[in-house]
Order: C-alpha cells, then structure tokens, then sequence
C-alpha cells in the first residue's frame, strides 16, 4: 500500500513557489519499495521543509527532485523497516538545496542506512 505524508508537487513549467512545510509531525508514512515517502517536494522553488518530525517511517524520510531551497531542522526518528534501502534525505535529481541541521535520532538497529543520499545525474530515477 502507497502511504505518502506530505506532497508538495509542481510542474516542470509553472513550479511551485515559497512553499513552506514547517513544524509537522509525520507518523507511520513511506513504505519499503520507495514509491511513497514522509514527505516528498518536486519541481518546487525557495521551498522551506523545516522543524518537522517524522516517526516510524519506511524507505525516505524527505524526497526531493528538481527543487530549490531549504532542507533544515527535521528530526528523523528510527526507521520502522531498516532492511531495505533507507534515506533520511534523499536527492533524485535537479536540486540546488541547502540541506542543514537536520538529526536521525534512533534506537540501535533501527537507523537508516543513508542520513542524506544526493543522486549523480546518471543514476537519477
């Protein structure tokens, strides 16, 4: 089952602009194929996603492609599956982010296996 959080998503010609995801909790969201996520932003402009928490959380925590602006501030909380291929953060493709003082706070075991993953252009989705 597809279980997305939050999804601020623009279009490639009118993007979204100064779009701010602040001070959410996100719980139980994301799943272990990494086709949903937290909370996932694309082709966005001078967004913020900032001072979230996000809890029991599957594949990534924070999805971005094609987007601009700040990443900082989120607490990432222990993963609820952690054999998979998990991210905190995870940058597809496209961005020009500045990506600050966020924390994964976890039990042993329980971590993800990246706390930011940055895409090279070839090996974008």
């Amino acid at each position: 089952m597809t279980r997305l959080g939050i999804s601020v998503n623009g279009g490639k010609r009118v993007r979204h602009r100064s779009i701010v995801v602040h001070s959410n909790t996100i719980d139980g969201y994301g799943d272990s194929l990494n086709t949903s996520c937290s909370l996932q932003h694309t082709y966005t402009s001078d967004a913020e996603i900032s001072n979230n928490l996000i809890t029991n959380w599957r594949g990534y925590g924070c999805y971005s492609a094609y987007s601009d602006g700040i990443i900082g501030g989120n607490e990432f909380g222990a993963v609820t599956d952690s054999t998979g291929n998990t991210a905190c953060i995870f940058v597809a493709i496209g961005g020009h982010l500045r990506i600050i003082g966020n924390h994964h706070v976890v039990d042993s075991g329980r971590g993800a296996r990246y706390g930011l993953y940055i895409n090279t252009p070839s090996d974008a989705p």
